[in-house]
């Protein structure tokens, strides 16, 4: 008696259809991984921009002699020297000192004259950052 060894289509078919399942599932356990972690390193790159922008105004604030708000444009002039929002990226000084991307809002406000108390707020897409900050020598 002759014996065949072999698959028949009917197995085969039902093999490759079970690959192309875990193969699917697969594939798409990875692209949503790539996509969250895509996700979460835009947010800390955002995060990290509006930390940039504060700790560079909180110094220049707490360091400099004569400060101007200007309020109807959202301008700060510290020392001569102006920090402001212009095509979400904050400047300093001249447009090609780049201070930090992706800044929407910059506002500074005078709380205590006396105190040299002021209050710094700046706002990206996501995130917002508000702190008080007074000036040395004060």
């Amino acid at each position: 008696m002759y014996k065949k060894k072999g698959f028949t289509l009917i197995e085969i078919i039902a093999a490759l259809f079970i690959f192309s399942i875990i193969v699917a599932i697969t594939f798409n356990f990875i692209n949503f991984n790539n996509y969250l972690f895509s996700n979460i390193s835009s947010s800390v790159d955002k995060k990290g921009n509006l930390r940039i922008a504060m700790d560079f105004v909180i110094e220049k604030i707490r360091n400099g002699n004569v400060i101007i708000i200007e309020e109807n444009n959202g301008k700060v002039t510290i020392d001569g020297k102006s920090i402001y929002v212009k095509n979400n990226i904050l400047r300093y000084d001249v447009d090609s000192q780049q201070i930090a991307p992706e800044i929407t809002d910059f506002k500074v406000f005078l709380e205590n004259e006396t105190s040299g108390l002021y209050r710094v707020r700046i706002v990206s897409e996501i995130y917002s950052f508000e702190t008080f900050v007074m000036k040395r020598g004060k």
